[in-house]
């Protein structure tokens, strides 16, 4: 309808049939086709666009991968430091922790408490430490505290001072509350700590079962999901690549 409208001298404007510019002479086609100028060719682009492009993603897809992975890795951890620290709280009476503090080893059933605690380490490689410490105001005074290989465990009744990492977390661990797991890297390593707290037939707070993960193994894991990722990446940018240039 508009075409029929439009009147024709209109109509004429949009006809680009004919030619709409002057031959060039034979000096000036020399001198265009011998310019110096600074181009790419299509193909060289088109590879530089594939491979930019593939690099991008490449960076931008490991990089979330990598956080899925660290962090499913933790939770996992969270996990079995939770599931340990139940059996260390099932391993004692929780009625004689004031005994277990004062006689230690004397105490009847003592030995055979920390002889848990000590096999719960030694099941996995993962579990550093397990510990029972009752908080108070002084410091964390020591219920068990097994020897490991490397580290000997403090004396029931002795005193531990609190690590940075739990500084906000002592008006909840005071009150017999319990917390969220801690990941902390001061004097023992990078270690995920879960305090579960032990109360008495009274329903009182005794004390604290504590569980220590070792976390470098996740970083080691981490190292290894990205070589992973960049040797399959790798692979699939040379194919994408000669294909490319195919």
């Amino acid at each position: 309808l508009i075409l029929r409208l439009l009147p024709e001298a209109v109509k004429n404007r949009f006809y680009f049939t004919s030619w709409h510019q002057a031959p060039m002479s034979q000096e000036s086609r020399y001198d265009a086709d011998h310019r110096a100028t600074r181009r790419f060719s299509l193909r060289f682009k088109i590879i530089l666009l594939v491979a930019f492009g593939m690099i991008i993603t490449a960076l931008v897809v490991t990089g979330i991968s990598y956080l899925h992975f660290t962090n499913a890795s933790i939770e996992e951890q969270k996990d079995l430091a939770w599931s340990v620290a139940q059996v260390v709280q099932k391993s004692f009476d929780h009625d004689r922790v004031d005994e277990f503090i004062e006689l230690g080893e004397a105490a009847p059933g003592y030995r055979e408490s920390e002889a848990i605690l000590q096999n719960l380490m030694d099941s996995s490689d993962n579990v550093e430490f397990c510990y029972v410490y009752r908080i108070l105001e002084d410091g964390c005074h020591v219920v068990f505290d097994p020897d490991t290989p490397d580290l000997p465990g403090e004396d029931p009744g002795a005193i531990v001072a609190f690590d940075d990492a739990f500084r906000e977390q002592l008006p909840k661990l005071l009150a017999g509350e319990s917390i969220e797991p801690v990941i902390s890297n001061e004097t023992y390593g990078w270690l995920l700590t879960v305090y579960q707290p032990v109360y008495d037939s009274r329903g009182v707070c005794q004390c604290y079962a504590a569980v220590d993960i070792n976390m470098t193994h996740i970083a080691n894991g981490g190292y290894q999901f990205l070589a992973r990722v960049v040797s399959l990446f790798f692979g699939f940018f040379v194919l994408i690549l000669v294909a490319a240039i195919w």
